[in-house]
């Protein structure tokens, strides 16, 4: 009996290990880095180094679902998708396909006066609410350094930080957070 119960006392100790280091490891591998405002108790959610393309792209999408974590190729943008926030062409973000006119994603914009820094330090839900009903803009023009607040169809608040701009429809690098709704 003595041994059944160290056997099942190891075997709850070795289980709770696997667990505990499976989800560092699968934390260290995520490119999303979710932050708890304790205030709120809201997670604020941070995208690096994301890519898109514009027009003249052959190899990088246009449009990004900014909930979603996903980029669409130019195709995918036509009929217009609720799940895609962001389109990328002439050196701007659109929430309208600028070429074809057909992919409207309801997302406003606006031009905000953080700076790089600023917007590294966000850390709160608070921070990213003060810009929502400012957001007005259908498209708005991108320089590196640049920090752009997005309000999408969904209700979603998002803080853009430009890191490299390569206009007028080459390609744009940027990182995003997110309020979790």
């Amino acid at each position: 009996m003595k041994k059944l119960g160290f056997l099942l006392s190891a075997s709850v100790i070795l289980v709770t290990a696997c667990i505990t280091s499976c989800k560092k490891s699968a934390d260290i591998n995520s490119s999303i880095q979710p932050k708890v405002d304790s205030v709120n108790n809201i997670t604020l959610i941070t995208y690096t180094n994301v890519k898109l393309g514009g027009s003249d792209s052959v190899l990088l999408s246009r449009g990004r679902g900014l909930a979603a974590a996903v980029s669409y190729a130019y195709r995918y943008l036509v009929g217009g998708s609720s799940s895609i926030d962001l389109i990328f062409d002439q050196g701007k973000f659109w929430n309208t396909d600028p070429i074809a006119g057909n992919a409207f994603t309801g997302g406003k914009f606006l031009l905000t006066n953080l700076t790089a820094a600023e917007f590294d330090a966000v850390k709160s839900k608070t921070a990213l609410e003060a810009y929502g009903f400012k957001a007005t803009e259908d498209a708005v023009p991108l320089t590196a350094g640049k920090v752009i607040f997005v309000r999408t169809k969904e209700g979603y608040n998002c803080l853009v930080k430009i890191i490299t701009l390569f206009p007028p429809s080459g390609s744009v690098t940027f990182d995003y957070k997110m309020a979790v709704l």
